[in-house]
C-alpha cells in the first residue's frame, strides 16, 4: 500500500523528526530535525537555524565505539544541537558514549537497530532491555517489520504495561503501515526523509495534518 495512504489523521509537530542536511534548513512548524554527524561537514555543522526559533536537533552517527563517538564530540559544532543518536551493541562501551555526549553538555539518544525481523516480541523485550539500562531519556529501538505479526510484536511491546522510564522510539522498518502502527500505538518520534522513499511520509505530506494546524 502506498505511504500516503497509510497517513496517521492528526499529527504532532513535537513528534516528527526532520532529516535535514544541516541545521539551516530547520524551519516552523517543525520542532525536532536531524543531521547525519557522520557525513555533515565542518562547515555544515557550525549552521544555526534561522531567527530566534527554538528547536532539538539530533546529530545522529552510525558508530558504535566510545572513541569514534568521542572524535565527533571534539568538533566544533553549532549552539543548537540537543541530542547525539548513536548505535549501542554492548553495554560497557553504551554506558562509556552515554557519559561523554553527557560530558559534551548534550543528550544521549541510544538507538539499535535490528538486523532481523523478530520472531516475538521476546526477540524486542532483550534489546529494549540492554537500552532502558543505559538511564537515557529517550531510546530508540528500529526492527526490520516485513508483515503483520513482526509488526504486531511491536505494537505489543510498545502498548504493554511496564516501568520503562525512558520515552520510546519504536520504528518498524519496511512498510508505511509499520510506522503508522507504531504511531497510533504511542510511539515517541517518526523520522521524516526530505525525498519520498516509498515507506516514510515527507514533511509535505504531514503538513495538512498537523494538530493544530499551521494552516489557519
Amino acid at each position: 500500500m502506498a505511504a500516503d495512504l497509510m497517513l496517521p489523521s492528526a499529527i504532532d509537530p513535537e513528534r516528527v523528526v526532520l532529516e535535514v542536511p544541516h541545521l539551516g534548513h530547520a524551519q516552523t512548524p517543525w520542532r525536532w530535525f536531524e543531521i547525519d554527524l557522520d557525513h555533515i561537514t565542518d562547515r555544515d555543522l557550525l549552521c544555526t537555524p534561522r531567527g530566534s526559533q527554538r528547536i532539538r536537533a539530533s546529530a545522529m552517527t552510525r558508530h558504535h565505539r566510545p572513541e569514534a563517538v568521542a572524535r565527533h564530540l571534539a568538533r566544533p559544532r553549532g549552539t543548537a544541537l540537543t541530542h547525539v543518536q548513536f548505535e549501542v551493541r554492548d553495554r560497557r562501551e553504551a554506558r562509556r558514549t552515554t557519559a561523554l555526549i553527557r560530558a559534551a553538555g548534550l543528550s544521549p539518544l541510544p538507538a539499535i537497530h535490528l538486523s532481523e525481523p523478530p520472531h516475538g516480541i521476546d526477540d524486542l523485550r532483550r534489546p529494549l532491555a540492554l537500552l532502558a539500562g543505559l538511564g537515557a531519556e529517550l531510546i530508540k529501538l528500529a526492527f526490520l517489520a516485513p508483515g503483520a505479526r513482526h509488526i504486531a510484536a511491536g505494537i505489543s511491546l510498545i502498548t504493554e504495561p511496564g516501568s520503562l522510564e525512558a520515552e520510546l522510539a519504536l520504528v518498524p522498518m519496511g512498510t508505511p503501515e509499520g510506522r503508522a502502527a507504531a504511531y497510533a500505538a504511542g510511539s515517541r518520534l517518526i523520522w521524516v526523509p526530505p525525498q519520498p522513499d516509498g515507506e516514510r511520509w515527507t514533511a509535505g505530506q504531514l503538513l495538512p495534518r498537523l494538530t493544530p494546524s499551521p494552516l489557519l
